[in-house]
């Protein structure tokens, strides 16, 4: 049995409770909750974070300690399981690209695979890369073609994710998407994509998708290697799926994970995922139906097609 455990937005910070859109962001509570969240994740050979690991200071030295002390929590409480780490906005904000990717053991360029089991693997993007935030050099193609795209999709009522949190992936890194996927495809191999924006209308708030989800989108929906594809940012959480075929099997399910910064107090987000179950199910996202039962927190679906996604994900039991 292959199962992966997923947590997104911790985004600590040594603050008071923040209120945001209704909602309370609880910074203090975010290392306990983390440590139980990875309690109950502790039969699950992977854990991943969607990003967002840390909300981020001006002032570097504060900044250093609350990342620090995140990525002890991940290290001491899931010394057993492999680490995959996403990059998020925020994440990179005072740190710097170099000091985040070398303690949280991401290899250059910020995107890269991770094989999982026999005939599945993780393709990890970076939607840090075409953004405000990039903290590339300002000469760099990155920047330049966040630039170039910026402007020529200007923020507007029909492009409500043009926003400065948001971001996207370069050519390059789209180019090497599809090599990625064309690969999978031909040998078989299913593939898992993760990140910190959401590219699916549906499963995010249209505000917090990726600059150029619909790029990304359209690259994903051409291999059916692909099942899933989970972000965070989005700290509300949802859900969508896409019939690829016009059998329901054919099935690619997009997923954003719920902050745990904003879980109730006494709780914390998580999602797990059984590969073995997948054929049988389509998948399993393990989850009680309260925040309460175990302190994981539901997924919200959006969209027209929430009904799919309940209906095809299987069984949904107590993680």
């Amino acid at each position: 049995m292959t199962k992966i455990g997923f947590i997104a937005d911790c985004q600590y910070g040594d603050l008071d409770d923040q209120h945001q859109e209704g909602r309370v962001q609880r910074f203090r509570q975010v290392p306990d909750k983390l440590k139980r969240a990875l309690e109950a994740l502790s039969d699950c050979d992977f854990v991943v974070h969607l990003g967002d690991i840390i909300q981020s200071h001006t002032s570097k030295e504060v900044t250093e300690d609350e990342f620090n002390l995140i990525c002890s929590i991940f290290e001491e409480h899931a010394p057993h399981m492999e680490r995959v780490h996403v990059l998020g906005n925020h994440c990179i904000q005072t740190l710097g690209r170099e000091t985040v990717m070398e303690r949280l053991r991401i290899p250059e360029p910020g995107y890269y695979t991770r094989d999982i089991a026999a005939n599945w693997k993780f393709v990890v993007l970076d939607t840090t890369e075409m953004s405000g935030h990039s903290q590339f050099p300002d000469d760099s193609d990155q920047v330049l073609e966040a630039n170039a795209y910026w402007e020529e999709h200007p923020l507007s009522p029909f492009d409500a994710h043009m926003v400065s949190w948001n971001g996207g992936i370069t050519a390059r890194q789209r180019e090497w998407l599809e090599n990625e996927l064309e690969c999978a495809q031909s040998s078989g191999t299913c593939v898992i994509i993760v990140a910190h924006h959401q590219v699916c209308p549906g499963a995010a708030r249209m505000t917090h998708l990726a600059w150029n989800h619909g790029e990304i989108l359209e690259t994903i929906t051409k291999y059916s290697a692909v099942k899933l594809f989970l972000a965070g940012h989005d700290h509300i959480g949802g859900g969508n799926a896409l019939c690829l075929r016009a059998k329901a099997r054919n099935l690619q399910y997009f997923v954003t994970v719920p902050a745990i910064l904003e879980a109730p107090e006494g709780s914390n987000a998580h999602v797990a995922i059984d590969l073995d179950m997948f054929h049988e199910q389509g998948c399993t996202i393990q989850k009680p139906s309260s925040a309460d039962d175990d302190g994981t927190m539901p997924i919200i679906p959006f969209g027209a097609r929430c009904h799919h996604i309940m209906e095809h994900l299987g069984d949904l039991s107590t993680s």
